[in-house]
C-alpha cells in the first residue's frame, strides 16, 4: 500500500486542512503546486512509494493523467482524444494502418464518446496486432510524459486506489527508464535551441 510518513506543511502543498494529503479509510489524496514538487520528482516519488493510483497534471487547460500500479507507469491520457488521434496518424505514417480505416475507427471512437480507446476498436477490428498497438501506444505515452516534464507550473493531485479504465490498454513501464530517457531528450532540445539561438 502506497503510504508517505506525514508530512511537515509547506507552500506547495494544500488540502482543506492545510496538509500535504487528506487521509481516508484506506484511500488518501496527495496534491499540490508543480513549482514545489516538479513532476520528475512526483514520478520518482510513485515509483519508490509503489504508488497505485493516478496522477493528475494540470497546467492552465492542459491536463494529463497518469495511472500506476506498484509503482509502475500502466497508462496515460491527455486531453480527450489527443493520444488516439495521434496514434492514428502515427500507425498511418508506419505504413500500418491506412487512412479509410483509420476515419472508420476514429467515427467508432467518437461514437462511444470517448468510453473505448482506438487502439481497442482496431484491435477488435483486426486493423493491428497487439504487439504493434503495445509499441505504439508506448511511444505515444513517451511523448506525453516528455511534454509534462516540461512544465515548471501547474498543479498535481494524487488520488490512491484508482483503477485504470477496463478499455485501456495496460502497459508496464518502468519509470526509471522512462525518465532518463525523458530527460535526455529534453537536454538534446534545450541544446538544439541553444545552437539555433
Amino acid at each position: 500500500m502506497f503510504a508517505f510518513p506525514r508530512p511537515h506543511c509547506s507552500p506547495g502543498c494544500r488540502s482543506s486542512n492545510h496538509s500535504a494529503y487528506v487521509m481516508g479509510s484506506s484511500a488518501f489524496v496527495l496534491q499540490g503546486d508543480l513549482a514545489v514538487f516538479a513532476p520528475e520528482l512526483l514520478f520518482q516519488l510513485m515509483s519508490q512509494a509503489r504508488a497505485d493510483g493516478v496522477l493528475t497534471l494540470q497546467q492552465q487547460s492542459h491536463q494529463v493523467r497518469v495511472w500506476f500500479e506498484a509503482g509502475h507507469l500502466r497508462f496515460a491520457s491527455g486531453e480527450l482524444g489527443r493520444i488516439d488521434r495521434r496514434l492514428g496518424d502515427t500507425l498511418i505514417r508506419a505504413g500500418k494502418l491506412d487512412k479509410r480505416d483509420r476515419d472508420n475507427a476514429m467515427r467508432a471512437w467518437h461514437r462511444a464518446q470517448g468510453k473505448k480507446r482506438l487502439g481497442a476498436i482496431l484491435l477488435e477490428r483486426g486493423l493491428i496486432d497487439g504487439v504493434d498497438l503495445e509499441r505504439f501506444v508506448r511511444e505515444q505515452i513517451k511523448d506525453l510524459i516528455f511534454e509534462v516534464l516540461r512544465w515548471h507550473t501547474g498543479e498535481f493531485r494524487f488520488e490512491s486506489g484508482v483503477d485504470i479504465d477496463s478499455e485501456d490498454i495496460v502497459l508496464d513501464v518502468q519509470l526509471d527508464s522512462l525518465l532518463l530517457e525523458c530527460m535526455a531528450r529534453i537536454d538534446r532540445a534545450q541544446r538544439q535551441q541553444e545552437g539555433d539561438a
